[in-house]
């Protein structure tokens, strides 16, 4: 269960992080993460209004962690103020996971997640798989 000091902590590790990769945009100030009371998804962005809304309760499946979900969604809200992103993002390929075969939008979370999971340094797992190497590359030279 997660609580909401839980979540604040959690949001400004997050920010700290995409500061410090040069990933933060300053109209995310503008992103409000709110805590749900319960639902079978990790979590998830309104594309719409670029909040984030996190359940104190997962019913169902294996949980991420709560900062791995919070760097996923921070993922789509980059999006929501970097659309040009998605125009040249790769769509075939090997991905980081696989959720990341679900569509487009996922794949660039879930890269965005590892990217800034992993402090911009690509895994040895992945060094010789072309399709994550030219996806990671796109994360370093954003828009």
């Amino acid at each position: 269960m997660t609580t909401m000091k839980q979540l604040r902590a959690a949001v400004r590790k997050v920010e700290r992080e995409l500061k410090r990769l040069e990933l933060w945009i300053p109209a995310m100030s503008d992103t409000q993460v709110y805590l749900v009371p319960i639902h079978y998804w990790y979590g998830w962005t309104c594309l719409e209004t670029g909040n984030i809304y996190i359940p104190r309760v997962i019913i169902g499946c294996r949980p991420w962690t709560l900062l791995d979900v919070l760097r996923h969604e921070y993922g789509h809200v980059f999006t929501c103020h970097h659309p040009e992103i998605m125009e040249t993002w790769p769509t075939d390929g090997e991905r980081v996971s696989k959720y990341a075969d679900e569509d487009i939008g996922e794949d660039f979370a879930e890269t965005f997640k590892y990217f800034v999971k992993h402090k911009g340094k690509l895994p040895k797992k992945w060094q010789q798989r072309p399709g994550i190497v030219e996806r990671w590359k796109k994360l370093r030279r954003p828009g």
